[in-house]
């Protein structure tokens, strides 16, 4: 007996196209979960030679009364790192999940979850050398959401006991930015960025001859150290994280040229990559010809299209 045609359940179709749109993005989601974890081993992996210095310190204590911080300064003076592992911290102390923003704010709008407690993570948010004016435009489009995702409870309002959970529930953004790009009057017009900044090259944060001292050892043996006398070097040189994380694993004499010559032992790396490994050279290039934003998830696209 054939049922009347209002008891029958509703049968939904979806149209050819949509559905092909629907698997394509199904396809993709484990790729960039995959490509998420691949980044945050990357950072556990530093975590061996990391060390907490005192704008480290300031970062961490800055999280609770902060949701968005901005860490600025030169290359090569650790704002990824530092950023890294305070990420890293929320995840191990507090329980969050890390989201390495690879695309921009629509990241965020994509993997934002109010249930869950989430740090967003931005490396170079808007340039390396130069602004990225249409980097800057999106991010500023953005600004009105950022806002109310990132916002602060009003200390005034909120009771002692909801500002506590707040501080360790609330949705947090991370970002690394070159000194001069942050002091661009456009970037400066997105509140938001302007709220916390920790400048890794003030006074204040910028470090200290002992923790050059320690950096040095978490990378190289004391003999080498004093083989080399590298506590001359151990002065004010912006860069110095960088020139110790290029030290591991290098001999002597290799130390000593880098160090002493940090931009010749780099453009001579360069060389040696052009010439010897043709896979490291096309990354570099891609790296240069998109301002540091080349995303291998385009490659991973390509790559199905040649196979359908």
């Amino acid at each position: 007996m054939t049922e009347p045609a209002e008891d029958r359940p509703l049968k939904r179709t979806i149209p050819p196209d949509l559905q092909t749109q629907v698997e394509e993005i199904q396809k993709k989601i484990p790729r960039t979960t995959a490509h998420h974890g691949q980044e945050i081993r990357e950072w556990e992996q530093d975590q061996t030679t990391f060390l907490e210095t005192r704008a480290t310190r300031h970062i961490l204590e800055s999280l609770p009364s902060h949701n968005c911080i901005v860490v600025t300064g030169s290359s090569g003076c650790g704002k990824s790192s530092n950023i890294h592992q305070a990420a890293l911290h929320l995840r191990d102390r507090f329980g969050y999940e890390i989201i390495p923003v690879l695309t921009g704010p629509t990241d965020i709008m994509n993997y934002y979850n109010e249930n869950k407690k989430q740090v967003f993570v931005v490396d170079d948010i808007c340039g390396k050398e130069t602004i990225n004016t249409h980097t800057l435009l999106t991010w500023r489009d953005y600004s009105e959401k950022m806002e109310k995702i990132f916002k602060v409870a009003d200390k005034d309002v909120a009771s002692k006991n909801d500002e506590m959970v707040s501080k360790v529930s609330s949705p947090k953004l991370l970002l690394s930015c070159r000194l001069h790009i942050y002091k661009e009057a456009q970037f400066q017009r997105i509140t938001l960025f302007t709220k916390k900044e920790c400048n890794l090259l003030s006074p204040e944060l910028c470090l200290l001859e002992a923790e050059r001292m320690h950096m040095l050892q978490r990378y190289l043996s004391d003999d080498i150290i004093t083989k080399l006398n590298l506590k001359q070097v151990t002065e004010n040189v912006d860069y110095f994280p960088l020139l110790c994380k290029l030290s591991k694993d290098k001999t002597s004499e290799e130390v000593k040229k880098l160090f002493k010559s940090p931009l010749g032992s780099i453009k001579r790396n360069i060389h040696n990559i052009i010439n010897e490994n043709r896979d490291q050279f096309c990354a570099l290039t891609l790296t240069i010809l998109f301002g540091g934003e080349f995303n291998t998830e385009w490659l991973t696209k390509m790559d199905l299209k040649s196979t359908s």
